[in-house]
């Protein structure tokens, strides 16, 4: 049995995190990035939540597109919202970001996006 979260350290209880990710994921369990913390000793940061979440999910999953499945289409399966949001296809939301560089384990690209569309609407656009 692991020992209980409070009795380890923050770097124990990421890797137990991340062993009990990666075997849930390997059992075919559906990951979906969220906004919870993996660790509750420290107060959550919410802007760099996801970020870190994605980048323990690839050190658990390893692959960077199945963490981009994690954070889009299993995160709307997981939400009830697969028919209207998590992909793009005709007749869902239109709920799109591009980036400026390619999109690695690291996932420090997404601090820089180039365009964002809200329910089809633009909202920023910064490749002109």
């Amino acid at each position: 049995m692991p020992p209980l979260m409070d009795m380890v350290s923050g770097e124990e209880q990421e890797a137990i995190a991340i062993d009990n990710v990666a075997r849930f994921f390997q059992k075919g369990g559906l990951v979906a990035v969220g906004t919870d913390a993996m660790r509750m000793e420290t107060r959550p940061q919410a802007v760099a939540m996801p970020l870190k979440e994605m980048q323990l999910l690839y050190k658990a999953m390893g692959s960077v597109r199945e963490v981009v499945k994690a954070a889009t289409i299993n995160a709307a399966r997981v939400c009830h919202l697969d028919r209207d949001l998590g992909t793009i296809e005709a007749g869902k939301k239109a709920n799109i970001i591009a980036i400026r560089d390619p999109l690695d384990e690291s996932f420090q690209a997404l601090g820089h996006v180039e365009f964002v569309m809200n329910q089809g609407v633009v909202i920023k656009d910064r490749r002109a």
